[in-house]
């Protein structure tokens, strides 16, 4: 826990504009803002307090007479919160004091370690203790000196007596630097002026005060910033600094080989903060969650928690569990268990083998020198011998099982084994890709030229990281922050100082780190109009759906002309091939119709597409659950006779008419009886032969076959209920009826091909 003391000077030369057109004071209220905001977010316990010199009255501990006036304490010791940001934000302004800063820091310091000593308990005087004690000062330095220099050297001392960093958030100190070589300069960074960014010179107050820093920061090992270095440090958000707890097993090898360990977390991934539910009358109010269910039977009758259980849906069945089963059925291991089932080669587990969402470092276990040795030799031998070991984690009673890979890690430091997950069968995606052409003499079409390869190792060497300054984090993965984390930050921040305010500008520095280019444009601006030539892009043209209509007319054979030997040499084969291109052999459940179409551009799959339909369309109607599937069943009998009726083609017409008639039969001794009122609706007959030519079936039997629909569908006498293995019987044979008739239809066709051929 840090203890930080926040010093602001609000003197007259703070209100000065600069070139930028902002003066020190807007300045350093933004950076102490951002500050603030900061230790918010991170959920930070360091204590901070926040006092003002050249303010208009005074309030401090050591204020009497005219000593260590216009210095007021504007917010006591405590953790950061939004008040202390709305405050420096709203309330500070400048004034037309001027105070020595030297005793303004006397008056701070004596503050911080009166409030250290006070403390009784003993686990904060503890966090305290290992924590750090600082001053951060944040002025421009241009202030009268009133302190000699015998008495400014015995206050330094008493600042490291009591171990108090300082540091100085404004002036450039690198120019008061130059002065003696032999001093190192304190300043972190250059800045854009002599002055920390002032467009005027330096005034004999502020090289005097400059140099009063100057030797501060070197007897306590401080440092100084100027206003816009300060600001690029604090102006993207931290999350809360978590702490990675022990994971103590036995690492387990064979039957008798234990080895205690600690696991830690390396790298797992932050999550967004939580949002919770508020009232937008009034945010403070508690909202409590209210969950009724109630029946769909007309008079809404609710049902209590206590008659709710889960089901999962099997088929056309729901399959009850309630929470008894549920606990019952999950996987359960007894023990936490971390074993080594094998060892395996490094280059057996490729890249993409890496799952899970975090990586644990695995030690052993903590003053223990005997699994220190063994998890050493363990780690040579891995390394020696390019090996990794497979191991079974379980990480706790209640957790599934996972498998992972332990990589070693060895150097002259420290030595440690890297947990990483590994997928199941389960999670793997098998993808087939066609191979890529890498030699240039390849006579495939996506085979670079070797000007195109020498193009590509310009951009990979243009933009080589590795190659970038030691202080340049601005493109190292593992230092650059999360935009998604730092724009929430942005906006929180916001609304919490107005809650009224609209939703802010991306900032500037979240900007950055989405648009990253400081390599890529290094190269851009040199080789972007090269690389462009040579590898040209054009828009490709859309090619002409194809469909039923025009399946011969890009063949260029006419139906009637169509390979009369039936050897098919009548067809391009290239264009065949592309009319298949997604290779539909039987119509599925997801969009029937679509895969109809799609069989139906190959002439011999035709058969296949509407028996196939026909199946498809009784299974929509007798496995629906309600009435859930009857708009697909519909869509789709109308898809089938639209087709039947455009082909004209006999033996397609006799497939469609047949499947009326068993679907009528089946459906006025099985049911469902509710479809019939949906095709009595629609009006779906079989086909005569007003609509096809060659169709077998008459208008009179169409007529008769709706008739006799709506005399079903008006109310009947309750026929007697068949028990169950007569209904299972019936429905066997009624199957068994429909894939005969398909089966007589194939058999009929074959004959004719091979008739036809011969």
């Amino acid at each position: 826990m840090d203890i930080v003391g926040l010093l602001l000077d609000v003197g007259p030369s703070m209100g000065f504009t600069d070139q930028d057109g902002n003066s020190c004071l807007e300045k350093s209220k933004n950076i102490l803002s951002m500050l603030v905001q900061r230790k918010i977010f991170s959920e930070s316990d360091d204590k901070v307090c926040l006092f003002t010199y050249g303010s208009t009255g005074t309030a401090n501990e050591l204020a009497s007479g005219n000593n260590y006036e216009h210095i007021s304490m504007e917010r006591d010791l405590r953790k950061a919160d939004w008040g202390l940001c709305s405050h420096i934000q709203n309330t500070i302004q400048a004034t037309d004091h001027e105070v020595d800063f030297m005793d303004a820091l006397i008056v701070t310091s004596t503050y911080l370690i009166n409030q250290i000593n006070s403390i009784n308990d003993k686990k904060e005087k503890k966090k305290i203790s290992e924590g750090r004690r600082l001053i951060m000062v944040f002025s421009n330095l241009d202030n009268p000196v009133a302190t000699d220099v015998a008495e400014m050297k015995d206050i330094i001392e008493g600042f490291k007596d009591n171990k108090i960093e300082i540091h100085f958030i404004g002036p450039n100190l690198s120019s008061a630097a130059v002065e003696d070589d032999n001093q190192p300069g304190p300043s972190t960074g250059a800045s854009n002026a002599s002055n920390g960014g002032h467009s005027k010179a330096k005034t004999d107050n502020q090289i005097k005060c400059e140099s009063i820093a100057q030797e501060i920061i070197q007897t306590l090992d401080g440092c100084a910033y100027d206003f816009r270095e300060a600001l690029a440090a604090v102006s993207v958000f931290e999350n809360k600094q978590k702490n990675s707890t022990a994971w103590s097993p036995d690492l387990i090898i064979g039957e008798k080989l234990r080895i205690p360990i600690s696991g830690y977390k390396m790298v797992s991934r932050e999550s967004l903060p939580s949002f919770k539910k508020c009232s937008a009358r009034n945010p403070d109010e508690d909202i409590t969650k209210k969950f009724d269910t109630f029946l769909p039977d007309g008079t809404n009758t609710e049902v209590d928690k206590e008659d709710i259980i889960k089901g999962y849906r099997y088929g056309t069945d729901l399959v009850p569990f309630t929470d008894d089963d549920m606990a019952n059925m999950k996987f359960k291991c007894d023990v936490r268990e971390f074993s080594v089932i094998g060892f395996t080669k490094s280059s057996n587990i490729k890249r993409h083998y890496f799952a899970g969402k975090d990586t644990m470092m695995i030690a052993a276990k903590k003053n223990n020198e005997e699994a220190a040795v063994a998890l050493s030799a363990l780690c040579t031998a891995l390394k020696e011998t390019e090996t990794v070991g497979i191991v079974r984690k379980v990480y706790s009673a209640r957790s599934s099982p996972t498998i992972g890979a332990l990589i070693p890690v060895t150097d002259a430091e420290v030595e440690y084994l890297v947990f990483i997950e590994l997928p199941f069968i389960e999670d793997m995606r098998e993808l087939e890709f066609p191979s890529l052409a890498v030699e240039p003499s390849t006579s495939s079409k996506s085979a670079p030229s070797q000007q195109q390869l020498d193009a590509v190792d310009s951009l990979i060497d243009a933009m080589d990281m590795s190659a970038q300054p030691e202080d340049d984090d601005s493109v190292v993965p593992c230092k650059m922050k999360n935009p998604t984390l730092q724009r929430l930050y942005q906006v929180l921040a916001a609304r919490a100082l107005d809650d009224t305010c609209h939703i802010p500008e991306l900032s500037p520095m979240i900007s950055n780190i989405v648009n990253s280019t400081a390599y890529s444009c290094r190269w851009i601006d040199r080789d972007q109009e090269e690389f462009s030539k040579l590898f040209t892009l054009e828009t490709a043209a859309k090619t002409a759906k194809k469909n039923n209509d025009n399946v011969y007319k890009d063949s260029g054979v006419a139906p009637s002309k169509v390979d009369e030997k039936g050897d098919g040499a009548g067809f391009d084969s290239t264009n065949l091939r592309d009319l298949n291109q997604e290779e539909i052999t039987e119509i599925g459940t997801i969009d029937p119709a679509r895969d109809f179409d799609q069989m139906l551009r190959s002439p011999k799959l035709a058969i296949k597409a509407y028996t196939g339909m026909t199946e498809r369309i009784l299974q929509f109607i007798t496995e629906t659950v309600g009435s859930s599937l009857y708009e697909k069943a519909l869509r789709c009998i109308k898809k089938l006779r639209a087709a039947a009726v455009k082909s004209n083609d006999q033996e397609l017409l006799e497939i469609v008419n047949h499947f009326f008639s068993s679907m009528k039969s089946l459906l006025l001794n099985k049911g469902p009886k509710d479809f019939w009122a949906e095709l009595i609706k629609e009006k779906i007959t079989p086909i005569d032969k007003d609509e096809a030519s060659n169709s077998d079936v008459s208008a009179a039997d169409k007529n008769s076959y709706l008739s006799e629909i709506e005399k079903v569908s008006a109310p009947a006498e309750p026929e007697p209920m068949e028990d169950a293995d007569d209904m299972v019987c019936n429905n066997l044979l009624s199957i068994v009826q429909q894939k005969l008739t398909i089966l007589v239809v194939l058999l009929k066709h074959t004959f004719l091909l091979a008739y036809t051929h011969k």
